[in-house]
């Protein structure tokens, strides 16, 4: 498991502003995200709904940020826009 950006990516990151990492997140962590939006029901409020922090909390985003940026506040709520199936 990917934890630390390697020197040409950290290059990348610092030159660019950003950098892609592909598949960093754990396939469960996905699927347990998704989930939890297939079964949101009306008036569901998921603003603090771990499913979702999780993506970064329990991931190896964490210490690739730290490590990149320094310290950080994990973030403990999110923003849902749901649009309809096909936008």
């Amino acid at each position: 498991m990917k934890t630390a950006l390697t020197d040409d990516e950290k290059r990348s990151f610092y030159r660019d502003g950003f950098v892609v990492l592909k598949d960093i997140i754990p396939q469960e962590l996905v699927e347990a995200a998704q989930q939890r939006y297939k079964k949101i029901k009306d008036g569901d409020d998921l603003t603090h709904a771990t499913d979702f922090t999780d993506l970064i909390n329990k991931s190896p985003l964490t210490p690739i940020m730290r490590d990149a940026m320094g310290d950080f506040d994990p973030p403990s709520a999110t923003r849902h826009i749901v649009r309809p199936k096909g936008q």
